[in-house]
Order: structure tokens, then sequence, then C-alpha cells
């Protein structure tokens, strides 16, 4: 048996996820126990800009790097001094590190994820997994979702679906030939926490309570909704580069606060539902990410599943034992554990690759 550690920090800036798991073989594994820190104000501030502004200066990348890499180890040596470990004990950290740039479209498609894989490794003491896009990049792919390769393996059949409410959403299934499919429909929580952080001094919208004070505007969700990359076919995927307040000005959205909340939430709803109404075979939703926290989002995508006539059952990822603030933390670990038994990681069907490849660059401890 060994120790796996998987850190996840997501476009929503929500704090950093940590998860220790056991695995056996490289299919049968067991959580041992799991954190979510906050990060720093000024570290969530740097991260933030970083996200964000067009142009960045290569110093402030670099210093935020280290930073996030040594909260990172923080984080680590705290949770396993409460659980009694030592670095010895754990095989390897898989470090998704903070992506600040996904451009898988670009005429050189990268995506960058900063945190310091030998500053992580350095001070924990742990070998380190870390730069998991950039293989599947080289091989043709998108680099995400990397999340459907492990749901491929946990769920059986093909009338499962998994949906990741993070700050983009994703899906995951297999078609009606076996193939497993999986991209972004586009944003989940980004819009409506950068609409909270800016109007009303608060990091997300609690229970969907501010959606559920305003008025969807239809007139600026359809316009939205013609956004391309929501007609766009998969494999694709998206990120807070695209998703921002600045596209919701581009589309000329000017609505009062607890309006333009309650039409962001629609937005994330109506995308899903988009997505999920060509697929009848499904009768299992999966859901996981901060969004399952949101009733605005979660009684949306009920109700819209009802007007489809889809007999569907939204259902959360607790009841199959990983808590859904937990699940893309510990597909880290599982990737990380994939690369050090050489065998791929992504899945070609579903981020366009090439083919099915090792992901993954390894730091040594020491």
């Amino acid at each position: 048996m060994k120790r796996f550690i998987g850190l996840m920090s997501g476009t929503s800036l929500d704090g950093l996820d940590v998860v220790c798991a056991t695995f056996e073989t490289p299919s049968k594994w067991a959580i041992e126990f799991a954190q979510t820190y906050s990060f720093p104000a000024p570290l969530a501030k740097q991260l933030s800009a970083l996200a964000s502004e067009q142009d960045n200066h290569l110093e402030s990348m670099a210093t935020a790097a280290i930073h996030w890499s040594e909260f990172a180890a923080e984080c680590i040596q705290q949770l396993i001094a409460e659980q009694q470990l030592s670095a010895a004990e754990i095989t390897a950290i898989g470090s998704h590190g903070q992506t600040i740039r996904h451009r898988p479209n670009a005429s050189t498609p990268f995506s960058l994820q900063i945190g310091c894989p030998s500053t992580l490794a350095h001070h924990t003491g742990i070998t380190v997994v870390a730069d998991f896009r950039s293989k599947d990049i080289a091989a043709g792919g998108q680099g995400a979702p990397l999340v459907p390769a492990f749901h491929g393996e946990l769920f059986q059949g093909n009338s499962w679906l998994t949906l990741n409410l993070g700050g983009i959403a994703n899906i995951a299934f297999r078609d009606e030939h076996h193939r497993l499919v999986g991209y972004d429909t586009g944003p989940a929580n980004i819009l409506i926490n950068h609409l909270c952080q800016k109007y009303f001094d608060s990091e997300f919208d609690r229970n969907g309570d501010i959606a559920q004070r305003g008025e969807v505007h239809s007139g600026s969700l359809r316009v939205l909704l013609e956004d391309p990359y929501f007609k766009r076919p998969a494999p694709k995927s998206t990120g807070p580069e695209y998703f921002n307040l600045d596209w919701l000005g581009q589309h000329g959205v000017a609505l009062s606060p607890e309006d333009a909340v309650a039409t962001a939430t629609e937005l994330t709803v109506q995308s899903i539902a988009s997505a999920l109404s060509v697929l009848p075979q499904i009768q299992d939703i999966w859901v996981f990410g901060g969004g399952v926290k949101n009733d605005s989002v979660i009684q949306g995508l009920k109700h819209a599943l009802t007007k489809t006539n889809s007999s569907a059952v939204i259902r959360n990822t607790g009841q199959i034992g990983i808590d859904p603030d937990f699940m893309e933390a510990l597909v880290f670990a599982w990737l990380a554990q994939r690369c050090l038994a050489s065998l791929p990681g992504n899945c070609s069907s579903v981020t366009g690759a090439q083919d099915n490849v090792i992901l993954g660059g390894i730091y040594p401890a020491g």
C-alpha cells in the first residue's frame, strides 16, 4: 500500500484542497484524510491578479509560484503531523498548481499552472509530480479536463454522467459506443463568484441566496447563450481568461447586482442543461465541486431536467464515499500514482490528444 497526496486549487480561488489517499493497485484506492486551507489574503489577491490581467510581470508570476508552493508545503506538513505521519510515509505529491492561463487553441497552444514543484519537494521532503497538462497539449490535446479519465474507471456502463461545478463546469460520460467523452460546458461558479466579490464583499453566493433575491434578465441571458463557445463541438476547454466580468461587459450586460447574479446563475444552469439535453441515456448525474452547495444552481438544474422530460437523477458524490469538495484533489493523487507507475493519465477521446500519454514531471525529494 502506498500513500499519495493530491493538491488542487481551482479557478474559484476558494482555497487549497489537500487529500491523502492510499493505493493498493492503480485502480484500488481509499481516501485516508482531507482538508481545505484558505489562501492568505495577499496570496489570493496575487493569484487573482495573475489570472485576470492580460499582461503579467514575470517577477510577479515567479514570486507567486514560490509563495503558492511554500503555502502548500505548510499545509501538507500540518496535515501529516496531525495524522501522526512522516514525510517518508508519503510516496509522492500530485500538484495541479494554480492555473493562470489556459490557451489550448492559441497558435502555439499552452496551459500554464504556477506553483514551484522544486520548492514544494524541498520543503516537504516528498517527491512531487506536477505539470500534468503539458504532455497532453504536446500530443495535440486540450490539456483538460483530466478528471474524466478517473471517472471512466470509477463508473460502469454508460448511464452515468459526472458534473464538476467548480469555477468552470465540465461533464464526463460514455457515449452509445462506450467511448469516454468529457468537456467544459462553460461557467459554473466563476462569474457568480466574481460578481459577489465585486458587489457584495463576499467570495461566493452562499446557498444561492443572492440569486434568489434577483430577477433573471431574459434578454441578457439570450445574448450570453449565443456566445460561440457554447456551440463549439467537443473536445473543448476554457477558463477565467475567457469567462470573466469583461466578457459580461462585452455582451452588453448592465444589470443591478442582484439581477446580474441571478442571470449569471441561470447562464450556468442553461448552458449545462443544453449539454445534457442530447444525452437521453443518462440516468445518474453525479455532481461535485463547490457549486454543489449553491441551491439555486442545483434546483435550477432539476427544474431544467424536468422540462426536458429527463428521468436523470442528480446525486452527490458523497453517496459513493467521495466528498464533493475533494474529488479533484483525489484525482491528482491518482494521476501522480499513475505517473510513477508509467501509466497514461489522460483520455484522448476527452482531450483530443493523438494518444493516451503519461502525464506529469517528477521532482524527487532531497
